[in-house]
């Protein structure tokens, strides 16, 4: 698994619970997880899951497309480390262009 300090969306869940004034319990509780669990979001050390992102999005008072693009962004990083970076490049424009035209 990828460094945490990489992890976009874990950085951001931690600031905007900190700035919200809520606790790591009652996000989780929120979410239907342990505080262990959302610890380890936080930490960098868990993904967050599909049907959790409504949930922090309504908590946290940010918008989902955020939420889920950092998700996404934290998954892709995760995934691509390990080759280099005109090959990713490549791919992500193929990427990119075949939704484009969706």
């Amino acid at each position: 698994m990828q460094n945490h300090n990489q992890r976009l969306l874990s950085k951001a869940l931690f600031e905007l619970r900190k700035k919200s004034k809520l606790t790591q319990k009652t996000l989780a509780d929120i979410m239907g997880i342990s505080v262990a669990m959302y610890s380890k979001i936080e930490l960098g050390e868990r993904s967050v899951q599909e049907k959790q992102i409504l949930k922090l999005s309504r908590s946290l008072n940010i918008d989902i497309t955020e939420i889920k693009t950092l998700n996404l962004v934290d998954k892709l990083n995760c995934e691509v480390n390990s080759y280099p970076r005109e090959v990713v490049g490549k791919a992500l424009n193929i990427i990119y262009n075949q939704h484009s035209f969706q």
